[in-house]
């Protein structure tokens, strides 16, 4: 068994996600999002505020994540996108 690693920040909670209330990983899981679509949703989040990265790369990432899902859906017929249980969405007070 390995030990349990200690708590990066920039790893757990870095600037360009906590800038962002709810954050997209309590978004994510609330909607009960696939990975194509969270990854997304994060992409979107962070175009334009992760260092290093460039807004037009991350929003490409995202967009190419919205297609893997299309292409699933459309080879898939009778499958349906997840959907939220109502009130799931956590409130911005809630953070």
């Amino acid at each position: 068994m390995y030990p349990d690693p200690k708590p990066l920040p920039s790893v757990e909670e870095p600037e360009h996600y906590t800038r962002l209330k709810p954050q997209p990983i309590d978004v994510i899981l609330a909607w009960g999002l696939n990975y194509p679509l969270g990854s997304a949703v994060k992409y979107l989040a962070r175009a334009g505020y992760k260092p290093g990265s460039l807004a037009t790369d991350d929003l490409r990432k995202a967009i190419s994540f919205i297609n893997k899902e299309i292409a699933r859906l459309e080879s898939h017929p009778g499958v349906s996108l997840p959907v939220a249980k109502p009130g799931s969405m956590p409130k911005v007070s809630d953070q």
